[in-house]
Formats: structure tokens, sequence, C-alpha cells
């Protein structure tokens, strides 16, 4: 930094006052006639005067009028006050924003259902929703690319940087299927209607399923298979699908028409997940470790 401007005892209230008055083109007019302030200003522009060692405002018994050098620091002044706002609005706006990384499931089931709480404990936060899988959230997480980040319990990194909180989550298993093209259905007949529509992969949806159709001498078989359960309600919203999923799903899927078949082999399932969230960037953006011990507290 150049030691002769630092000599000069410049700070941003002299400059500000300096900026406002070259706008308003009198102390008057900037301080809106308010003696006291008309004093503080009419100081102020002196010290910066003799400080930087020139004359800013070339006064006379009619007025004041900007000099030559008080024109070339008024544009560098405003200039440098505009890009300090800009900045402090864009790191507020920042501050505010929590950018979550999740699965579609996590997101249909456990975040969603709980959003309406998380805007009266967090009014002034922003969520911003990234679906992703297990890896790329870890990733992002480090990287400071996603501020909280929820993956299953064994997807658990193998870092310390990364704060985590442990989450369980109980699932309640029902067949969902259209009351108009069944009425009062048995667990056979849904079974057995070749409209199943389930999961790709392993999963417990997907086991669950199976087990249903073995139980009822079936053979295991789907309709239609997808990637996520969110993909599975869409599928049932414009088919007469069905499908096992949580109860959860009903809130959505009511207003299609469909119900729901409890059968005493549709227990529930214990689903746990690790909520995890950057500890050094919480450190630097405080409603991050807020908005996670929230999420945290709502889905515990």
């Amino acid at each position: 930094m150049n030691s002769t401007l630092t000599d000069t005892n410049v700070t941003i209230a002299r400059l500000q006052a300096f900026a406002e008055v070259a706008q308003a083109g009198s102390i008057a007019a900037a301080t809106k006639l308010r003696a006291t302030k008309q004093s503080q200003y009419s100081k102020q522009i002196g010290e910066l005067e003799k400080g930087l060692g020139i004359t800013l405002f070339n006064r006379s018994r009619s007025g004041m009028t900007l000099s030559f050098n008080g024109q070339q620091l008024a544009g560098i002044v405003t200039a440098f006050l505009d890009a300090i706002e800009d900045l402090v609005n864009e790191q507020s706006t920042a501050n505010r924003l929590i950018r979550i990384g999740a699965g579609n499931s996590v997101y249909q089931w456990m975040l969603l259902p709980i959003a309406k709480d998380l805007r009266t404990r967090l009014p002034l936060v922003s969520l911003e929703f990234h679906n992703l899988r297990s890896r790329d959230i870890i990733e992002r997480l480090q990287k400071g690319e996603v501020d909280i980040g929820i993956v299953r319990k064994q997807d658990r990194p193998d870092t310390n940087r990364l704060k985590s909180k442990p989450l369980k989550k109980t699932l309640r298993f029902a067949l969902f299927y259209k009351s108009e093209s069944y009425q009062k259905p048995t667990l056979k007949k849904l079974l057995s209607s070749g409209r199943m529509i389930g999961l790709n992969g392993g999963g417990v949806i997907w086991r669950k399923t199976r087990e249903l159709m073995e139980s009822q001498n079936l053979e295991p078989h789907l309709w239609m298979r997808f990637d996520s359960m969110p993909m599975v309600s869409n599928a049932l919203k414009q088919s007469d699908g069905v499908a096992l999923l949580p109860l959860e799903a009903m809130q959505e899927l009511a207003t299609f028409g469909y119900e729901t078949l409890h059968h005493q082999t549709l227990n529930t399932f214990d689903r746990t997940y690790a909520l995890h969230y950057n500890s050094r960037v919480a450190e630097m953006r405080n409603p991050i470790k807020k908005a996670a011990e929230k999420i945290a507290s709502l889905l515990a």
C-alpha cells in the first residue's frame, strides 16, 4: 500500500461526505439544511482537503463548485463507493442463500413436507435445492459448491472437514391404486393386474414389492420401472397403475383419485441418513450451521 496515501488519514466517512456534497452541489443541499450535519460535513471535507493537500471545492460568496481536482476525485470516489455497496449487497444475498444437495426421494418424502416449518424457523433464508447422487453431494460439499447435503448413513465421507448430524426416517408403506379402476380390490387382484409400477435396482421398495407378489404365489413382475420414487408417482398420475409407496405420497396422489390398500405384511421400514455441512464454509457464513441444525431438528 502507498505509505503517502496512508498518512493522509482518508476515511470512508469523509469520502462519503465529499461524494454527497459533490452530487448535491452544496453542503446545505446534501444535509437538507440540518445544522448539525452541515457542520459535520464541512469539517470532514476540510479534513479531507488538508489530508490530501488539494482543494476540492472553489468557494465564493455565491456558493461552492467542484475544482478540477474535486471533479476527478468525485468520479473516483463515486465508483469506489458504488463498488463497495455492490460487494456488500452481493455478500448479504449470498449469506441468505442455502444450497441443499440431496436425492429425489429425500426431497419428496423428507424435505418438502417440512418446507413450511423451515420458512417459519428460517424466515430470512432462501433455499436452493440440487438433485444429486451421494458421491456428487460429498464432492460439492468439500468444494463449497453445496452448503448442506443429505446422504445415506453408509455413504458418510471420510473427512474431518464435514460436520455430520444423524437423521432417521420411518417409512410406512401401502399399495396405491386408482379407485375408479378397482372397486374394493384385494391384495392379489392389485398385484396380478399387470400394472405394477416400481423402481429400478434392488432397493427396499422393489424388495417389498417382490415379497408381496411371492406371498400371493405370483411371479415378481413390473409393468414400468423408474429411477426414483417421484418419477413413479408422476407415472401414477398419468396412468391407472399400481405401486408400493410410502404413505407420505397420499397427500400428493389423493387429488388424482388414488386410494391405499394396507396389508399386515406392509410393515414400517427405518432408513438412516446423515446431514453434512462444511465446517470451514460455515465459519464464514453463519446461516449454514443454523439451517443445518433446524433441518436436523425437524427431521429428528
